[in-house]
């Protein structure tokens, strides 16, 4: 089924340990001109089609690991800010991935609002991504 001009992916991701990826919210982050993918995740059988699909959508295509997919890399959400398009990783995130790997589409040309949510990381098994909603209806 499509809707809103998305149309679906289907594939499989574990992380290193074997056990299933339980939300791709942990490992895909998908901007209007990137995409932030654990791709060392996604089935090897799969993974060309989906790294492929990602690109033919337009989007810059980066890679993070799963250390940092552990690290909750891929849990950011772009968001429209009125000073233009923003970035929303934890501060974890942000203070530690980001400066180490300097994994660069999700902050060129954004500004980067993170904030700290050691509690949902550490115990709730996700992050920022993890508390916002998209709202895809047009301005009224």
């Amino acid at each position: 089924m499509r809707g809103a001009g998305h149309e679906p992916v289907v594939f499989h991701a574990a992380g290193p340990c074997g056990a299933p990826v339980y939300h791709t919210n942990v490992m895909l982050a998908i901007g209007r001109r990137f995409a932030l993918v654990c791709a060392e995740a996604i089935a090897a059988a799969e993974r060309g089609a989906v790294l492929e699909r990602l690109a033919d959508a337009g989007r810059q295509v980066e890679t993070i690991s799963a250390v940092q997919m552990a690290r909750f890399a891929g849990n950011l959400l772009e968001l429209d800010a009125a000073s233009g398009a923003a970035c929303s990783p934890s501060r974890s995130e942000a203070g530690t991935v980001w400066r180490r790997t300097r994994v660069p589409v999700p902050r060129r040309g954004r500004q980067v609002v993170a904030v700290p949510v050691p509690a949902i990381e550490d115990a709730g098994g996700g992050s920022v991504r993890c508390m916002l909603a998209e709202v895809f209806l047009p301005r009224a």
